[in-house]
């Protein structure tokens, strides 16, 4: 270990027939003046633990005796994802199991609330879907990792403007999903954005969200306060905030990434708490406005 010195269990250069593990291994010389060797590290992923370590070696002969010390690095792998995976399992079948409600969804809220619906699906591929497409290379190229911030202002802040306003003129359970998935669907035929890990990430946006917003007591709300409004603002926070750690986690399990611990709290706390946070209150606030215009 290269804070304490210490030795370290379940890391050996040498491993037998059994697999058990040996410290010293044997080097054939060739003769020449400096010869270069391969040194292998045996891990037992039961007993080591992830950190900072030293191998330590020496070589010897029958008159000098050399040491040595070269840094290793060990990370394992990360169990949060096997939850996470659990986690949109679950989420993914549960928008399957519930998809078949949609079209009473729709029939119940009638012909002009589904315009609205499809007006504000329009909206949110065009103000959102549109722009991150076109100019999300360029943020990347010029910010690098941290563009997420700076697009999370139209892929959050507008885009839960949208939602929370939406329902505060249409509150019904099934609005948001209806929204998310013409949203999906205008950019899976304008831009072929079709896959699985895609309509995985949707269906977690979607079931924790409705969740949230259910659990918040939203739909029993007569009249939206400054109190009712903070709370169904900060749950669905909360939700988003889980949506964008289960989305990250997913994408270094599926595609082999890897994000730094503080990396995934900058951007669950940014893009999934804060902007989330402001894009409700002012949605909830759009929405109150517009609910006038349509009830006069």
């Amino acid at each position: 270990d290269r804070k304490t010195g210490l030795s370290v269990e379940g890391l050996a250069v040498n491993s037998d027939e059994d697999g058990a593990m040996q410290e010293n291994l044997y080097l054939a010389l060739d003769g020449r003046k400096s010869q270069v060797f391969i040194i292998p590290i045996y891990v037992d992923a039961a007993k080591v633990l992830g950190g900072e370590y030293n191998l330590s070696f020496s070589v010897s002969d029958t008159k000098d005796t050399q040491l040595q010390d070269i840094p290793v690095s060990i990370s394992k792998e990360r169990f949060s994802a096997y939850y996470t995976l659990a986690l949109a399992a679950v989420c993914l079948c549960t928008l399957l199991f519930n998809l078949y409600r949609l079209r009473g969804v729709i029939l119940s809220l009638g012909g002009k609330s589904a315009i609205t619906i499809a007006l504000f699906a329009a909206v949110a591929f065009g103000g959102i879907v549109v722009p991150t497409t076109i100019f999300g290379d360029v943020l990347h190229v010029l910010l690098g990792p941290f563009s997420g911030l700076v697009s999370g202002l139209l892929s959050e802040v507008l885009l839960y403007l949208l939602v929370m306003a939406l329902l505060v003129i249409c509150p019904q359970p099934g609005v948001v999903t209806i929204l998310l998935l013409l949203k999906w669907i205008l950019a899976a035929l304008l831009f072929g954005r079709v896959s699985p890990i895609g309509f995985t990430l949707v269906a977690v946006n979607i079931v924790l969200l409705e969740t949230a917003v259910y659990l918040s007591g939203f739909y029993r709300t007569v009249r939206l306060h400054l109190p009712s409004m903070l709370l169904v603002a900060v749950s669905v926070s909360l939700a988003d905030a889980l949506a964008t750690y289960t989305n990250l986690e997913l994408m270094m399990f599926f595609y082999r990434l890897y994000y730094a611990d503080w990396y995934l709290a900058l951007f669950v706390v940014v893009n999934g708490f804060i902007y989330t946070l402001l894009g409700s209150l002012l949605g909830m606030r759009v929405g109150a406005k517009l609910r006038q215009v349509t009830g006069e």
